[in-house]
């Protein structure tokens, strides 16, 4: 009986490379970026693989969440499948110009957050306490040269 030389073979051999994986299972990303990344429609690793570090971020920037550079390199780092901290400073430099990039194209607007924010904590009785109502001196004449 002679049998057929014919093997399937995987097309992705890379032991972290494999459909349908968990966001969290790419290096460096753990539960909170699972989380996030599932609140955006990104359910799995082959997806943000596919779409690029950049593209990813751009997504979770876009869809409210407050931009963080660790976040992004972490991202960036794992999907080289290196630790988050292995970035050389020439690499950190050159991820802290796309970051920035990344986050100037952003659809969120800081500043409508602020407000939100501001009126929420006015609404419940709260409110920033400024720097001069914290002043020693307050109701002197006295100051410091």
């Amino acid at each position: 009986v002679q049998q057929s030389a014919y093997r399937p073979v995987r097309l992705c051999m890379h032991p972290w490379f494999k459909m349908n994986d968990k966001v969290s299972s790419i290096r460096n990303l753990g539960p909170k970026m699972e989380v996030a990344f599932n609140a955006i429609g990104i359910y799995d690793a082959q997806t943000i693989r596919a779409l690029g570090a950049d593209e990813s971020y751009q997504r979770l920037l876009n869809n409210g969440f407050s931009p963080h550079f660790i976040g992004y390199y972490a991202l960036v780092m794992g999907l080289q499948n290196r630790p988050w901290n292995d970035c050389t400073a020439t690499e950190k430099q050159t991820l802290r110009t796309r970051f920035d990039f990344i986050k100037s194209k952003a659809h969120f607007n800081q500043s409508a957050q602020d407000a939100d924010f501001e009126r929420i904590i006015n609404e419940i009785g709260l409110r920033k306490k400024r720097a001069e109502e914290f002043s020693p001196f307050k109701g002197t004449n006295a100051y410091c040269s």
